[in-house]
């Protein structure tokens, strides 16, 4: 596959927050413009067709992606490895980031890895059909401790904490 630089921690916290915000962690909806999207993170033709391809399978029928979440979790993580490996040849400020940013900025590839080069490389914002901006994805972990902020962190040894004698 393509490098993957969230941890499963960090995996499953993503997939929660950019799922609720696409459908309120739903994977057996519709949504979007003429209800072309489908499941939790609204999935739409042309990412169901490359996530397909990346993961080496046939095209799967709407209403069988729609009853099967593991495999939606699949095709979006193939999806935003690629973005991110598209990003990082493509766009200077992304490559230029640390790990714990690019993991911020990632998510905003639901709108496509092209929209977030724009943004960072151009300051262009892109909105949705329903005006939603691209920046309500990274806005999602403002404040999110990512693992790889935690390699700075000393550990201390655990305090002994002795009972009080109460004669």
């Amino acid at each position: 596959m393509s490098d993957w630089i969230y941890s499963n921690r960090e995996w499953e916290d993503v997939k929660d927050r950019v799922g609720h915000i696409e459908s309120s962690n739903r994977y057996d909806i519709r949504g979007g413009y003429n209800n072309a999207y489908i499941g939790r993170y609204q999935l739409g033709k042309q990412t169901i067709k490359e996530a397909s391809k990346s993961l080496g399978i046939i095209i799967p029928e709407d209403k069988d992606l729609m009853n099967n979440p593991d495999l939606q979790d699949r095709m979006w993580k193939s999806y935003l490895g690629g973005a991110h490996n598209w990003l990082k040849n493509n766009s200077n400020v992304y490559r230029d980031m640390d790990e714990s940013e690019q993991k911020r900025m990632l998510p905003m590839a639901q709108f496509g890895a092209g929209n977030v080069k724009k943004l960072l490389d151009d300051n262009i914002m892109f909105k949705d059909a329903n005006g939603t901006p691209i920046t309500k994805y990274r806005d999602a972990f403002k404040g999110y401790q990512w693992d790889s902020d935690m390699t700075d962190v000393i550990l201390l040894d655990p305090i002994t904490v002795t009972p009080l004698n109460r004669e």
